[in-house]
């Protein structure tokens, strides 16, 4: 795998547990936009043209690092739909990988990573 896009957004990704128990529809809502727009602004002018379909990486650092089944990595890959991607469906989006790690400055790093080319 060769990785076609990273960018880092230095902020850590929400766990899905407040997001999908306990809050209202409009609070996700918010969460949605949110991410979306520091999607947006991290990724930059940056618009590689990719061979689908890839495997997304989200790995996010905090202090005390949640689950790594409670990353919402749709979150960034929605902000990536329309930019970078056509659409996250199988056809342009094959795996998603979430990564928690233990750091004192929360981030939140993003790979886009495609098959090598066979010869």
């Amino acid at each position: 795998m060769r990785v076609a896009l990273e960018f880092t957004i230095p902020r850590a990704l929400p766990s899905w547990n407040p997001l999908a128990a306990r809050s209202h529809w409009t609070k996700r809502a918010t969460e949605a936009t949110r991410w979306w727009a520091l999607t947006r602004q991290a990724l930059g002018r940056e618009r590689p043209v990719l061979r689908f379909p890839v495997v997304i990486h989200v790995t996010v650092g905090r202090p005390n690092p949640q689950d790594a089944d409670n990353i919402p990595a749709k979150l960034v890959i929605d902000g990536l739909k329309g930019a970078v991607l056509p659409d996250d469906d199988l056809r342009y989006v094959a795996r998603v990988c979430t990564t928690p790690r233990r750091s004192e400055n929360p981030y939140t790093l993003v790979r886009v990573l495609e098959k090598e080319e066979e010869r």
